[in-house]
């Protein structure tokens, strides 16, 4: 299931950041009338996928640059929504984030290199 949710984060962040004037592909993929591409979930997914984007919409930033998802956010959060999170939970949800920053690193590398 962990790597299964990583590749969905990965794909997620690659359709939906803007790339071209703005425009994210999924945009791109409406605009020549293809459909927008999303990760393919299982049920068993979603508590995880919605815990996750959970965290990430309070992400801390420093100068424009998201920060790692905290142990302290994720007890927090937990804490704050009354969420049972498990141990084995709060790996996944980290192993999800480090897929979420490899993804930024990735595309702005590509972006630097297409300069």
């Amino acid at each position: 299931m962990g790597k299964r949710l990583c590749q969905a984060v990965e794909t997620w962040f690659y359709y939906n950041t803007p790339v071209l004037g703005g425009q994210t592909w999924n945009e791109v993929r409406v605009s020549h009338g293809a459909t927008v591409k999303n990760p393919k979930l299982l049920n068993t997914d979603q508590k995880y996928w919605s815990w996750f984007f959970d965290l990430h919409g309070a992400r801390a930033y420093s100068d424009g640059v998201p920060q790692a998802i905290s142990f302290t956010e994720i007890s927090a959060w937990r804490q704050l929504l009354s969420e049972p999170v498990a141990p084995h939970h709060v790996k996944l949800l980290r192993k999800m984030d480090t897929a979420f920053l490899a993804a930024i690193l990735k595309v702005q590398k590509e972006r630097e290199a297409n300069k």
